[in-house]
């Protein structure tokens, strides 16, 4: 082989070569980028995920009683107080339309109470 022959070759084998090699260094600057671009986003989340942490631990803090069951027991609490209470009320407005000698519903109009009340 003459030494010009020798030189193309040995220059396409290093040209292939080096072209071989960028495909690998693009391949592996893609999945290195790929890789930050993910650990980036997983920062990002993280950060995410604490500040809801936070909210909702202030939101918590701010209840006057944050645990639910205690909220809902005292709720029942005073619901029944309620409707001991309009019982009583609706017993009363019945004696004073049984003394008048008037409908009971005319005794809620004077009074200002509706039927659904």
């Amino acid at each position: 082989m003459d030494p010009l022959t020798s030189n193309l070759l040995d220059r396409s084998a290093s040209s292939a070569s080096n072209n071989e090699e960028h495909g690998l260094s693009e391949a592996h600057t893609a999945e290195a980028k790929r890789v930050a671009n993910l650990k980036a986003r997983i920062a990002t989340l993280e950060s995410q995920i604490e500040e809801t942490r936070l909210k909702k631990k202030e939101t918590a803090e701010k209840l006057n009683n944050p645990d639910a069951q205690a909220t809902v027991s005292k709720h029942i609490k005073l619901l029944h107080q309620y409707n001991e209470i309009r019982d009583i009320g609706q017993g009363l407005m019945g004696l004073i339309a049984d003394q008048r000698g008037v409908r009971i519903v005319d005794v809620y109009e004077e009074f200002g109470v509706a039927q659904g009340d």
